[in-house]
């Protein structure tokens, strides 16, 4: 299950955030002056951080704050969320949203 569940200060993710094999992905105004954290191993699922402290969610501390998902019960409350969340319904490409037909913009492009 991909999700997030934010309680306080904490946000957990679980699932593949779909970072790749890069890891953290920096924030559109990040000036570059940062280190990127190791890659995640492949097998991990499950993110914890402490956005008041960090709020690019450069440091995961699942390992050392296990005690927080479950105390909090955050994935608990994940999976009562997952169980009553309707399925995604992808409607089929249509061509006409192309910004190119529209001045280069993103916008409604039915009547």
């Amino acid at each position: 299950m991909r999700a997030a569940i934010r309680v306080g200060n904490w946000k957990l993710i679980t699932g593949d955030p779909s970072h790749g094999k890069s890891g953290w992905i920096a924030p559109a105004e990040d000036t570059g002056q940062h280190s990127i954290p190791d890659p995640d191993p492949e097998s991990k699922n499950i993110w914890l951080f402490d956005i008041s402290k960090d709020p690019t969610e450069k440091t995961d501390l699942f390992d050392s704050h296990q005690d927080i998902a479950v105390d909090v019960d955050m994935l608990n409350k994940l999976a009562e969320y997952q169980a009553t969340a309707l399925p995604v319904r992808y409607p089929p490409n249509d061509l006409r949203c192309n910004p190119r037909y529209h001045n280069g913009f993103w916008g409604p492009w039915l009547p």
